[in-house]
């Protein structure tokens, strides 16, 4: 069967399929996919949660809380990895093309801008603190060429990303496993490490793991944008579960450890890992690890970004993503890592809803119960408005926002949108009552 070929008219195949041709291998997916999550905010998060837990309840939340990012992006990460689309491009189909607009919308917002601008402010602390006492790395400035920086390899696009994380990722792996030595030769064992109280108030296990999950729901959700470049659905699941699930394990656990030998202090909300690592001894490799693992989430996180407005604006991917990248850098000025753990609990609350929809709409109501596939591309139909699945996503927002001291916030969030879209639709079809408004045909370029 000979391929259906598509004009690229805005770049990287924003919004349309990925062509056979130009698809990747599992190895490049997985990297891509573990460079987005093994980052300093990782460490931070790692960090922050292990302030007030015990070792040993630091290292399960930790597992808890990246096993449900994992298989969520698993399951996500093979819709993408089967259609080879971006992930707000594959939302037009669960929540109709407006619906996707506003959905796809908040994902590009929360990436492009919220998440992009507290990773360069983040990026610009960490400089300062290992390299004080440079105009360089006074934190305006270091606040202004960390953002351009990050923004050059989204701007190429996925090669870029794949250039970067080929390089970075073996690197910053080598690096956490020299920290991760440092930290037991400071403790003096592993056992100690086990047997030490960490400081801080204690939190529950349950806001512990709702936190975890947040913080990182955000790139599962849009994991697509990588996988869409997977070879088959069973790839892209793959390499989104292993790059995500483990790498994010990895920066939580090593973040933590580090947090509690050091006794590492707060600056308000946030851990005072550069700190930590000067007392380690990382040094210049510490610093290398602060540069290039945000480096590789974001630029991620501006691609995606771009991508989602990309959606929604017929401007070029590239003018997109530079428009975006320098709006971030600007609102990064203004120091806005101070509200870090209530900006994850703020994910942990807004995002899933919109993934548990997603995933309810492909694997339960399409594949299971009305035997049907998706279809994407020019000339494709697609529901103009999903009224059945923005019920859903509102009603799971609720939920996690008010069942807060219930269980795990972002868990209550997919399970009731998710549960609540399978109930509504299903007894539409049954019923034949129509919850689809209207039909758009995407166009010739994918709008």
């Amino acid at each position: 069967m000979v391929e259906k070929k598509y004009e690229d008219k805005i770049g990287d195949y924003a919004i349309v399929p990925v062509p056979k041709y130009e698809q990747r291998g599992f190895l490049s997916n997985t990297w891509i996919s573990a460079g987005w999550i093994i980052n300093v905010i990782g460490l931070y998060a790692g960090a922050a949660i292990a302030t007030g837990l015990t070792v040993k309840s630091m290292i399960l939340v930790s597992f808890g809380g990246m096993a449900i990012v994992a298989v969520y992006a698993a399951a996500a990460g093979a819709i993408s990895g089967k259609y080879h689309t971006t992930a707000a491009v594959t939302l037009r189909q669960a929540f109709g093309r407006h619906g996707a607009i506003l959905t796809g919308g908040i994902i590009a917002l929360v990436l492009g801008l919220g998440w992009y601008a507290f990773i360069t402010s983040f990026l610009a602390m960490s400089v300062n603190a290992v390299l004080p006492g440079y105009w360089f790395t006074s934190i305006q400035v270091a606040t202004v060429w960390g953002g351009l920086l990050m923004m050059v390899t989204a701007v190429i696009g996925y090669k870029g990303l794949g250039v970067l994380s080929f390089i970075a990722v073996p690197l910053v792996l080598l690096l956490v496993l020299f920290g991760f030595h440092a930290t037991v030769l400071e403790a003096g064992s592993l056992g100690r490490i086990f047997e030490m109280i960490a400081p801080g108030e204690p939190i529950s296990t349950g806001f512990a793991i709702s936190a975890i999950a947040g913080s990182v729901m955000a790139g599962a959700i849009a994991i697509g944008d990588i996988t869409r470049y997977a070879k088959s659905a069973k790839a892209g699941a793959a390499a989104a579960g292993i790059g995500y699930g483990l790498g994010g394990t990895i920066a939580l656990v090593l973040g933590g450890m580090i947090a509690v030998v050091t006794q590492v202090e707060m600056t308000g909300v946030i851990p005072q890992i550069p700190g930590a690592m000067k007392v380690l001894g990382l040094g210049s490799g510490g610093l290398a690890i602060l540069i290039l693992a945000q480096w590789t989430t974001n630029d991620n996180n501006l691609y995606s970004g771009a991508l989602g407005l990309v959606n929604i604006i017929p401007i070029s991917k590239r003018a997109i993503t530079i428009i975006l990248g320098l709006l971030g850098t600007g609102i990064a000025t203004f120091g806005i890592f101070g509200s870090f753990m209530d900006f994850m609990g703020g994910l942990g609350v807004l995002l899933p809803p919109i993934g548990g929809v997603l995933l309810c709409d492909y694997w339960i109501v399409h594949r299971l119960f009305l035997k049907k596939e998706y279809n994407f591309g020019p000339g494709t139909i697609c529901a103009k408005l999903n009224i059945a699945a923005l019920i859903a996503f509102v009603f799971g927002v609720i939920a996690a926002y008010r069942m807060t001291a219930t269980g795990i916030p972002a868990m209550n969030g997919i399970i009731t949108s998710f549960v609540l879209y399978a109930v509504i639709a299903i007894i539409c079809e049954k019923a034949n009552i129509k919850y689809k408004i209207g039909e758009y045909k995407i166009s010739e370029v994918g709008y």
